[in-house]
């Protein structure tokens, strides 16, 4: 993190990010083919399917106690006809694509149930043991795959990454795993205020309650915003998580509103060409076009993160320097 007299104050600039996080990808085109390949095993492997394991639970909906009052049954009716919809097109392996550190796929927001040669192998899970260690398996795989993608897509742009040894992937993949638990802790806190808030609008005015839902949501992103470059830490400083999460806070702090526009220009740059991704049918081989188009842009908007956190960094310690420098003089 240190930087020398001809970075300081410079801005991280946005456009550069991206245009060396393209350049990363295709000078390094090897870093879309694990995506490609988890697109292509949730396409065309087996579906671990729990409609049977659940279906006795939906079924029991309408039977809980105060659903039997005569406003209830209609509502109740569509909402079991939509979870009997959702268990049965669930596929258990789509949660391979962890978050928020994983493996990009664009399958695993289709969860198709065809492809150009049939229909998948479905596997039926019936048994709460088999469901528990499945999804474990499930989850501790995507972890391992997203953490390997992320080193790998981080030693394309430091190279002293690549010798890094196992024990030290091991470390960092732990603290990804983590990760998501202190982010649901993080969440928990900052949603109670908000929920006692909102319940009290609501009772007021069922409208104003609407309003100030939404106003919750938007603090609570805005509040997670400066946890996005934890993750960027870990792989290219080797930091632990509760460093980690400091050092990203700080350089989001101290680059805004550069980052909160970069995240949004990531966002909608993903988010936007995955609908075009998306167009072909499931049974088509024209999604293959998209497979291949998602793992590339992905990987280059990881790659641009990178870049982007790099010279974010670059330019926050020369700030913090700098007030130091001024601390220091300023007791003299």
């Amino acid at each position: 993190m240190n930087t020398s007299s001809e970075v300081n104050f410079r801005k991280p600039k946005i456009l550069s990010a991206f245009v060396s996080g393209f350049n990363t990808t295709a000078n390094n085109i090897h870093l879309i083919i694990f995506p490609v390949i988890i697109d292509l095993f949730l396409w065309f492997g087996p579906h671990f399917s729990l409609e049977r394991f659940l279906s006795p639970f939906v079924e029991k909906i309408p039977l809980l106690p105060g659903f039997d009052t005569p406003q209830i049954p209609e509502l109740i009716g569509d909402f079991t006809t939509l979870a009997a919809e959702i268990t049965a097109q669930f596929n258990l392996s789509i949660l391979i694509r962890t978050f928020p550190v994983g493996v990009p796929s664009l399958i695993s927001g289709l969860s198709p149930n065809s492809n150009p040669v049939g229909t998948p192998i479905q596997l039926d899970l019936l048994t709460s043991g088999n469901v528990i260690v499945s999804l474990i398996a499930v989850l501790l795989l995507g972890f391992i795959f997203g953490s390997f993608f992320f080193q790998q897509t981080a030693s394309s742009i430091l190279a002293d990454i690549k010798k890094r040894t196992l024990g030290e992937f091991t470390k960092a993949t732990l603290q990804i795993i983590l990760l998501p638990a202190m982010l649901i802790i993080v969440l928990f806190f900052i949603s109670i205020p908000g929920m006692l808030i909102i319940s009290v609008l609501n009772l007021l005015n069922p409208m104003i309650g609407q309003i100030g839902l939404f106003i919750v949501l938007v603090l609570m992103i805005w509040l997670l915003i400066p946890l996005f470059f934890t993750p960027h830490s870990v792989y290219l400083y080797r930091q632990n998580l509760i460093t980690s999460l400091m050092t990203s806070i700080s350089v989001v702090r101290f680059s805004l509103p550069s980052s909160a526009l970069f995240l949004l220009s990531a966002f909608f740059l993903s988010e936007g060409l995955d609908m075009l991704w998306r167009v072909p049918p499931t049974d088509s081989w024209v999604l293959l076009v998209g497979i291949l188009g998602h793992a590339f842009i992905s990987t280059a908007v990881l790659a641009s993160s990178y870049h982007y956190f790099l010279d974010a960094t670059q330019f926050t310690q020369s700030v913090l320097n700098n007030l130091k420098k001024d601390t220091s003089t300023s007791k003299i």
